[in-house]
C-alpha cells in the first residue's frame, strides 16, 4: 500500500489533468535535476510521482490504495478521539452527578424549611414568596449554565453539566443560607417584640435601644421604633399617674374633705383637671400612633418589607389603641361617678354628720343613694383591676404561644 502523498511531491491537486502534471514535473526536474546542481534524493521522489501519477492505471491504483489508507487512518483517529472524549467526559459527569444531588437534597430540605416555618413565622403569600425567590434562582443557574455550556466550554457534555452542578450547588447553599437567616431574624424578631409586651404588661421599664441591622436585618428599624414607642409609652403613662397626683386624687374621698363644703368644692375642681389630664393623655396616645405610622413610612428598608411591616401594623394599631382607651374611660367613669358622688353630698350637707370615722345620714333614702354611688364606684374599681388582670394574662398567653417558635 502507497504511503506517499505523490500529488504533495509534484506540487498538484488530486484532480490535476495529466498536462498539467506533466507541466510539473519539468518545472521541478528544472530545479532539482542534480545536472543543473539539484538535490538527487528529492528528484529521485520526483521522478517516481511522475512514473505512477505520469501513467492513468498507476495513478488510478495509486489513488484507490491512497484513499483506502487514509480513510483508514481517519477512522482510528475518530476512534482515539471518541475514546479520549469519553474519558473526558467521564469523569467531569460523575462528580457532576455527586455535586448535582447534593443540591437537589440542599434544595428540598430549603423548600421543607420554608414549608415547616410557614405555620410559625410566615403567613401564605411570604410562603409562596420565598418559594418563587427559591425557583427563580433555580431558573437563573439553568440559563447561566447553559451559557457557559455553549459558548465558554463549546458543547463539552460533562464539563457542561459540571458547570451546571456546580453553581446549582452554590445557590442552593445561597439560598438555604438565607432561609435560615431569615427564620433566625423572625425567630429574634418575635423574641424582643414579646420581651416590649411582657415589660409593658409587668411594668418593667422599657428602654430607648438602636439594634443592629446586622443581627436584626431589615427588622432592625422596625424593632427600634417598637421599643422607642413603647418607651414613650410608658413616659406617658408615668407622666400621666404623676400629674393626677399632683392632684391629690387619693384626698378627694377622705373624711377632712367631705365634712367641709369647701374642700368638696375644691375636690370637683380637682375632679375637673384630673377629667383634663385624662382628655389629653388621650390625645397623645392618638398623636403617638399615627406618629409611629409616619416613621414606619420613612423607614429605610426595602419597600416589599415596609408595605409588610405597615400591613401588619394595620391589623393591630386598632386593638393597641382601643385598650388604651378602653383604660382611659374606666379611670373617666371613676372619676366621673366620684364627681356625682361629690355633688350628692354638696347639695346635701345638712342630711349627713361623721361620728368616729363613719358617715351617718339623717334619712334612709340619702343612706341608699349615698350607698349606690359607693357601690358603682367600686364596680368600677373592680373593673379597672380585672382590666389590668386581662391585660397582662392575654400578654402572657401571647408570649406562652410563641415560646414553641424559640
Amino acid at each position: 500500500m502507497y504511503r506517499i502523498d505523490y500529488y504533495e511531491i509534484l506540487q498538484v491537486s488530486p484532480n490535476a489533468s495529466r498536462e498539467v502534471i506533466e507541466a510539473a514535473y519539468k518545472r521541478l526536474a528544472r530545479i532539482y535535476h542534480p545536472d543543473l546542481g539539484g538535490d538527487s534524493e528529492k528528484m529521485k521522489l520526483i521522478n517516481e510521482a511522475y512514473d505512477i501519477l505520469g501513467d492513468p492505471q498507476n495513478r488510478a491504483a495509486y489513488d484507490l490504495s491512497f484513499t483506502t489508507d487514509n480513510n483508514i487512518n481517519e477512522n482510528n483517529t475518530e476512534v482515539n478521539t471518541n475514546e479520549t472524549d469519553d474519558t473526558e467526559t467521564s469523569q467531569p459527569t460523575v462528580f457532576a452527578n455527586i455535586i448535582l444531588k447534593i443540591s437537589l437534597i440542599i434544595i428540598l430540605l430549603s423548600i421543607g424549611l420554608i414549608v415547616i416555618v410557614s405555620n410559625q413565622y410566615f403567613d401564605s403569600d411570604r410562603v409562596f414568596y420565598e418559594l418563587g425567590k427559591l425557583i427563580g434562582r433555580s431558573i437563573w443557574i439553568v440559563v447561566l449554565s447553559f451559557i457557559l455550556w455553549r459558548y465558554l466550554f463549546r458543547k463539552k457534555q460533562g464539563t457542561g453539566i459540571l458547570c451546571f452542578s456546580i453553581l446549582l450547588l452554590i445557590a442552593s447553599i445561597y439560598q438555604s443560607c438565607l432561609i435560615h437567616r431569615d427564620v433566625h431574624i423572625e425567630s429574634e424578631t418575635i423574641k424582643e417584640v414579646l420581651s416590649v409586651y411582657s415589660k409593658m404588661a409587668t411594668g418593667v421599664e422599657v428602654r430607648k435601644t438602636e439594634f443592629d441591622k446586622k443581627e436584626y436585618g431589615n427588622a432592625a428599624p422596625a424593632l427600634t421604633l417598637l421599643r422607642n414607642y413603647a418607651s414613650d409609652l410608658q413616659t406617658d403613662c408615668t407622666n400621666l399617674f404623676n400629674e393626677i397626683n399632683k392632684q391629690n386624687f387619693s384626698e378627694v374621698l377622705a373624711q377632712d374633705t367631705l365634712e367641709n363644703p369647701q374642700k368638696i368644692t375644691e375636690a370637683q375642681v380637682t375632679l375637673s383637671n384630673v377629667l383634663r389630664i385624662l382628655d389629653e393623655y388621650e390625645m397623645l396616645c392618638r398623636q403617638r400612633r399615627e406618629q409611629l405610622i409616619d416613621e414606619l413610612e420613612k423607614m429605610d428598608v426595602p419597600e416589599n418589607f415596609k408595605e409588610e411591616m405597615i400591613k401588619g401594623f394595620n391589623k393591630t394599631k386598632d386593638q393597641g389603641l382601643n385598650k388604651q382607651i378602653e383604660f382611659i374611660d374606666i379611670e373617666r367613669s371613676i372619676v366621673l361617678k366620684i364627681r356625682e358622688l361629690l355633688n350628692f353630698l354638696s347639695a346635701n350637707q345638712d342630711e349627713y354628720f361623721f361620728k368616729d370615722g363613719q358617715i351617718y345620714f339623717n334619712s334612709q333614702e340619702a343612706v341608699d343613694s349615698y350607698n349606690t354611688y359607693i357601690q358603682e364606684i367600686s364596680s368600677l374599681a373592680e373593673k379597672e383591676s380585672s382590666w389590668k388582670v386581662k391585660f397582662q394574662r392575654e400578654v402572657f398567653q401571647k408570649v406562652k404561644e410563641n415560646t414553641n417558635f424559640q
